[in-house]
């Protein structure tokens, strides 16, 4: 690491492109200036011990240890400074962690609200054109309260059970039933074509859309509003006739083209679906425009829609030639437009097919479409009439207008959604160097710094140090370690097993570090007890206790005959018929362990001779230590050790004797045991449970939500700071993108069934 800030921090010469590390301004900041720290730490020692140290020169150990110490925490402060989207980044094996965002399309997605969004809704479908929606403002409240004629829709059943007054008919509001809309459908295929000959065909293939977009609209309606039955507008072909005058310089087949494709946006107009990248970068607009009344997509969808585009495209009620005249004078090349008429191409709407040099009135429940074919443009330069073939140009047309057909994008896309930015995860950040290995040789410290030959003073003086500077590396090895499960304190969820919000760390990387620790691992073989091969248990194992039979252990303790006993002959480990027994006798001790209801006992064999023992709540076997000790205070120590490291599954180790017929177990210790116990005293259940309900108010801060009134609604069964609270502030946050979206959303009533998942709010959307 420390190589690496070097590195970043070299100086390049542009004249002689020479480079160095400048001595006057190296570039670092305050926590990365070794000199400062330096200057610092000395100016703080003085304050301390000025009195009886007053030697702060370099070759004082006192000075070595500061500045080793300097160099370290320039170390912890460039990790520190790492960008904290590295930070955050999970292993590359760890890529479904929890995590702690949301990407633009799940938290900005929202139920749609306004008729714009419910168009958007809408046309999002793959057999929709366009779409309108307008207020039923024909339905009146009072016609819902004579009780001699009731609606037959559905819809106005469902209205009057909700909606009417309980009061007098003469009470009844005055003014329309509110909540109510009128649904308008421009389908992308023009039935007359697709069914010719087919009526049947046609009337299936349209329930079938409506019964999908009553569907859609069901699955996202707001409370207190409902849909009527979708009504699929006819297609009315019009054409226009004109004639025109163009600029000298202009082509009639250009200007043809230009003027074709204008009138087409103007009379029948296609919404038009950009993706996300569009939008922003094009169109400029903002993340959170983009996304306002976008429900959640759950499988694909065309793209946006651009809000102000959507709401300049009205349902037409009537065209006036004065709006053609508009239109074809904002085409380039055309100088003036001589007379233009509107020309109804569908004998069935406009029999004889008169032209309408005024005014065209759409008829009711139709849309007008633009009819290239029933269209025609004479074009005149100078006042002379120009040659112009209309014909050829069809089929470019309809080549133009399948080209602009949508285009549907499968979820999740770069064209929908904006991936989270991902950091780079820092492989090293949890990786500790003992500062011990910084030492000159001289202290003896470093791994094989001491000769054999050394005195045994000399080994006690250097283990000394070694103790001592051993905290300083274990709350070092504790800080990398912290910074690396950064990730792990603002996950929505605790996905760790151990439930830690501190995190420690064993520094391996200490010479001679087994040597160090209260539970060392020391290597050493088993008792000549254990039959059938099991004598090995290899490097880093450590036998605690093991179980003997509590019967023959009182009988020698009432007796006072343990002292002339053999061990390994009169307490043999306590046996079970099966493994399922033996399991179970586990689970018991490690249950009385963790409750506290295991009591050690020290019992003597003569001087210098000591053993330990436990009781627990079995009232068939004890726990006895293999090892004896010198003294009673040694004794009692060592089972301290076993008090704690029982408490773990890990520290069980089971195996079979007579050839697999019986089973027993005993206890160890490794030097996980070690890592185990800083667990223990660094963080309790209760200490995580308080941080844990911290980082999550921080993580609910974000939303500007709080738990706190449903901690107050709920103060019997939860408390601040309860566990159980926490897992229902990480649930909530989870699934906060559809709650959130979904606040207004009410029951989907199309869906069949009672007392299930089908709910207003965690409702999955319906797949479009």
């Amino acid at each position: 690491m420390l190589r690496q800030i070097i590195i970043e921090r070299i100086v390049v010469n542009e004249q002689n492109d020479n480079r160095s590390i400048s001595k006057l301004n190296s570039g670092f900041p305050s926590y990365l200036d070794f000199g400062k720290l330096r200057s610092e730490g000395i100016s703080y020692l003085g304050e301390l011990s000025g009195k009886i140290w007053t030697d702060h020169n370099v070759h004082d150990p006192g000075i070595t240890i500061l500045e080793v110490l300097c160099y370290a925490l320039i170390d912890l402060g460039y990790r520190t400074n790492i960008p904290i989207v590295d930070l955050l980044a999970p292993p590359d094996e760890s890529k479904n962690e929890p995590g702690s965002f949301f990407s633009p399309a799940q938290i900005l997605s929202n139920n749609p609200l306004t008729i714009t969004d419910y168009r958007k809704l809408l046309i999002d479908i793959d057999e929709v054109n366009n779409a309108w929606l307008e207020v039923a403002t024909d339905i009146k409240a009072d016609d819902l309260c004579r009780e001699e004629e009731q609606p037959q829709d559905p819809i106005l059943l469902r209205a009057m059970v909700t909606h009417t007054p309980t009061r007098k008919k003469d009470e009844c509001c005055k003014t329309y039933l509110n909540g109510i809309y009128k649904v308008y459908i421009d389908l992308d295929q023009k039935l007359d074509k697709l069914f010719s000959g087919d009526p049947d065909g046609r009337k299936d293939y349209e329930d079938k859309v409506k019964d999908k977009i009553s569907s859609v609209l069901a699955a996202h309606r707001n409370l207190c509003e409902d849909f009527l039955e979708p009504i699929l507008l006819e297609k009315a072909e019009i054409g226009v006739c004109a004639n025109i005058e163009l600029e000298d310089y202009a082509d009639a087949d250009t200007v043809y083209l230009a003027l074709t494709e204008r009138l087409q946006y103007f009379l029948s107009p296609t919404p038009r679906f950009y993706t996300l990248p569009q939008l922003l970068h094009e169109k400029k607009k903002n993340m959170e425009e983009i996304f306002a009344g976008r429900p959640l997509i759950a499988k694909s969808s065309h793209g946006f829609l651009d809000t102000e585009e959507l709401e300049n495209l009205p349902r037409r009620k009537e065209i006036h030639v004065s709006d053609i005249y508009n239109e074809l004078l904002q085409v380039k090349g055309i100088k003036t437009v001589r007379s233009v008429s509107i020309r109804s191409c569908d004998s069935k709407i406009a029999p004889g097919g008169k032209d309408t040099k005024w005014k065209y009135i759409i008829p009711k429940d139709h849309i007008p479409v633009f009819s290239t074919k029933c269209s025609g443009f004479n074009f005149y330069k100078q006042g002379m009439a120009l040659t112009f073939d209309q014909a050829k140009h069809e089929y470019f047309l309809q080549v133009r207008r399948d080209g602009n057909a949508k285009v549907p994008y499968k979820v999740p896309s770069p064209y929908l959604d904006l991936a989270l930015e991902n950091g780079n995860y820092r492989k090293g950040i949890n990786e500790y160097y003992s500062i011990q290995h910084d030492f000159p040789k001289v202290y003896g410290i470093a791994k094989g710094a001491l000769p054999n030959d050394v005195s045994d003073a000399r080994k006690a003086q250097a283990l000394q140090l070694k103790g001592y500077l051993l905290f300083f590396d274990q709350l070092l090895a504790n800080y990398v370690a912290q910074l690396s499960e950064v990730r792990k304190l603002f996950a929505f969820k605790n996905g760790d097993e151990n439930q830690r919000s501190y995190f420690s760390a064993i520094p391996e990387s200490v010479p001679d570090l087994a040597q160090l620790l209260r539970f060392n691992a020391s290597t050493g073989q088993l008792a000549d007890w254990r039959i059938g091969g099991f004598a090995d248990k290899g490097q880093g194992k450590q036998v605690l206790a093991y179980p003997i039979s509590l019967t023959k252990l009182n009988e020698h303790i009432n007796n006072d005959t343990f002292k002339k006993a053999d061990l390994s002959k009169e307490f043999p480990p306590y046996d079970f018929g099966s493994s399922t027994e033996n399991k179970l006798a586990i689970a018991l001790l490690q249950s009385d362990f963790m409750n506290d209801a295991v009591r050690p006992y020290i019992i003597s064999k003569g001087e210098q001779c000591f053993y330990y023992y436990f009781l627990g709540s079995s009232p068939e076997l004890a726990l006895m230590g293999k090892k004896s000790y010198e003294t009673e205070r040694e004794a009692m120590d060592k089972a301290s050790e076993v008090l704690y490291t029982g408490k773990f599954e890990e520290s069980y180790s089971t195996f079979s004797l007579f050839n697999g017929s019986r089973y027993t177990f005993d206890i160890e210790t490794d030097l996980s045991s070690y890592g185990r116990y800083l667990e223990m005293i660094t963080e309790n259940k209760e200490l995580f449970t308080k941080r844990r309900h911290q980082f999550l108010d921080h993580l609910l801060s974000r939303f500007a939500e709080s738990f706190t009134e449903f901690a107050i609604l709920n103060y019997k069964n939860v408390s601040v700071g309860d566990a159980k609270l926490n897992g229902m502030a990480e649930n909530y946050l989870s699934a906060y993108p559809e709650l959130s979206s979904n606040r207004g959303r009410a029951y989907d009533y199309r869906l069949n069934g009672w007392n299930n998942e089908n709910l207003s709010v965690t409702r999955p959307p319906r797949v479009r």
